[in-house]
């Protein structure tokens, strides 16, 4: 699964880096988008002290995981997503 919010992101990496979703066969991609559950869960996580609002990309990162029914989470960002006192929360 792709989410919309990944793409964003990626808007600002350099194009070799931008360019790597598209390596994954078309059959394999999900496209997910931003919805009003996931911005609301991502608020939740955020008013619950999970994360801050100052992560709330990371936080609706995790929201969009857990609304798609993601059975994993890929991520480098070892301080607010791959973080297991984090994920306790």
């Amino acid at each position: 699964m792709l989410s919309d919010l990944t793409l964003q992101e990626l808007e600002m990496a350099r194009i070799e880096i931008r360019n790597k979703p598209m390596e994954i066969p078309e059959q394999n991609r999900i496209a997910i988008g931003i919805n009003d559950e996931a911005i609301k869960l991502a608020e939740t996580y955020i008013s619950e002290g999970a994360l801050t609002n100052k992560s709330f990309n990371d936080a609706l990162h995790i929201a969009l995981a857990t609304v798609y029914n993601c059975d994993v989470l890929a991520s480098w960002n070892f301080k607010h997503i791959v973080n297991l006192d984090r994920i306790r929360l």
